[in-house]
């Protein structure tokens, strides 16, 4: 066998864990390490901690939420990314948890204002958000919440607030 050397800070494991090597690759529970992980979306859904890192891919017509967890229960930096994977007929929002207040900010590329004191971000169905279209959400760990993407169109985003 091969000698595998790794070092990290931290680890911490809730039941079995299974550690293999492909083409020099690790695997935990046949996963590779660095891979992003990903989900597939097609109602409202809320969101954990351990969702952090994720690509989220939106695949619906729309019409529903994705709420974001607490601001002071997730660690600093952590990160979604929300894709659409098809045109949308309804909204779709992703909204700060009620107790985290109005305090997302940021922008989206093609939306020519910079946006703050919002409680959510979000694709406006119709004829405009488009597959490609995304968001990405970062939270502090405190209180705030940062949002950037980029729409094809200008009138495929709106702003909660």
């Amino acid at each position: 066998m091969d000698k595998i050397e790794a070092r990290c800070g931290r680890l911490v494991v809730n039941g079995s864990v299974s550690l293999t090597t492909t083409n020099n690759t690790l695997l935990v529970n046949n996963v590779p390490v660095n891979a992003p992980r990903s989900m597939t979306v097609s109602s409202a859904t809320t969101l954990t901690a351990g969702d952090n890192g994720k690509i989220i891919f939106v695949d619906s017509s729309g019409g529903f939420n994705i709420y974001l967890p607490k601001i002071s229960e997730v660690p600093a930096g952590w990160t979604i990314d929300i894709i659409l994977t098809q045109d949308l007929a309804s909204n779709i929002k992703v909204m700060l948890d009620s107790d985290d207040g109005y305090n997302l900010q940021g922008y989206m590329i093609n939306v020519t204002n910079y946006q703050h004191s919002l409680q959510g971000v979000g694709f406006y169905g119709g004829e405009v958000p488009h597959q490609g279209d995304r968001i990405r959400v970062t939270l502090d760990g405190s209180s705030n919440g940062y949002f950037s993407g980029f729409v094809r169109f200008p009138e495929g985003v709106f702003f909660d607030d």
